[in-house]
């Protein structure tokens, strides 16, 4: 049982190691868990202050009360306000103090019955981290310097997704605004069902979740043209994670969860918005590119073709240019004047023979 318990401790460490030390990845991915960690820092010290403070003024409206009761005889009847969704701050705060402990106490006595309480206090702290029937708010906005028409027929375009996304495997059009969406989020392939019920062209795109998606969802656009041939994007997202705040935390440790990936999407939309070029690491390029060449292995010219300094011919995909016939080479030659003409090879002179003598 022990060596067992070693190896699988080992085994997660060392993944832990491999994820948050990795030469390509490594330092985005510490940096990202240091800023998730302050935010839940910060968020649990604001809702202790909150809790704090709700406990302090319920026990002055005690007090009064008594107080009333002292000296008028009778207990002050106080209005009852409308019903408030979810546990009060107080209520919270004293679940996940006492969840804590029942935590605490499960793993230092291993008990039947301290891991029955263990099992009931993070039942607690799950239930008082919830973030109630509201779900979770994203807000983003963005500028990109790409006219509002552009950026509005992007994104009312699901398709489009898989060439500038490394997590959107696949995307499937039912028609009446109704699409899905196959994201590989951690390894796990999962299906989101949309559909789209606002569509104010250029000004907002308004979607939400199918019953039959992973994770229930609403997404809102609106789209301000900036001026200048800039667009703002306004983005508000709101959805429900699977766990309450639980799993968001969870994910959230990890950069899985939904604010990042919409963070990360956004960043490319506006690279590809505003140069035409599709990310090298992009799911759909590798699928557009293999389609161009069967295209073109039929005899077709393709109406798409890879430009760009800096990086690879199959690596820029810039829809606006067309092929030329010559294809021009990257990077140039680093002698770029012209060769000399090479000197006349001499010719040996035909050998001479006596004519015969007669």
């Amino acid at each position: 049982m022990g060596t067992t318990r070693a190896f699988l401790a080992g085994t997660a460490i060392g993944a832990g190691v491999m994820y948050y030390f990795d030469p390509r990845m490594g330092n985005r991915r510490r940096a990202m868990a240091d800023d998730q960690i302050r935010r839940l820092s910060r968020e649990a010290s604001c809702g202790c202050d909150a809790g704090l403070r709700d406990l302090g003024n319920r026990a002055q409206g005690v007090l009064h009360d008594f107080g009333q009761l002292i000296q008028h005889g009778a207990w002050r009847a106080r209005q009852r306000r409308g019903r408030r969704a979810g546990w009060s701050p107080a209520a919270r705060l004293i679940a996940a103090t006492c969840g804590g402990a029942m935590m605490a106490n499960c793993l230092a006595k291993r008990t039947p019955g301290a891991i029955l309480l263990g099992t009931l206090g993070f039942g607690l702290i799950a239930r008082s981290m919830e973030s109630g029937s509201k779900g979770i708010h994203i807000q983003r906005t963005i500028e990109i310097n790409a006219p509002v028409e552009k950026v509005y027929d992007f994104f009312s375009h699901p398709e489009n997704y898989p060439r500038i996304s490394d997590c959107v495997a696949n995307v499937e059009i039912f028609g009446d605004g109704r699409f899905a969406k196959d994201m590989l989020i951690a390894g796990v392939l999962y299906r989101f069902e949309e559909r789209f019920f606002r569509c104010d062209r250029n000004r907002v795109l308004d979607s939400r979740s199918e019953p039959g998606s992973a994770m229930h969802y609403c997404k809102q656009m609106g789209f301000e043209d900036a001026g200048d041939g800039w667009t703002r994007l306004h983005v508000h997202f709101s959805y429900h994670p699977p766990g309450g705040a639980l799993g968001h935390a969870f994910a959230s440790a990890l950069g899985i969860d939904p604010k990042t990936i919409l963070n990360d999407l956004l960043m490319r939309a506006k690279f590809y918005l505003e140069t035409g070029r599709e990310p090298h690491d992009a799911i759909g390029r590798g699928k557009a590119k293999s389609k161009a060449e069967e295209r073109g292995s039929d005899g077709q010219t393709s109406e798409r073709s890879m430009h760009g300094p800096g990086a690879p011919t199959d690596d820029v995909l810039r829809p606006g240019i067309r092929e030329t016939g010559h294809p021009a080479t990257w990077p140039p030659s680093s002698n770029w004047l012209p060769e000399p003409p090479e000197p006349p090879v001499p010719q040996p002179a035909s050998a001479q023979f006596p004519t015969p003598m007669d």
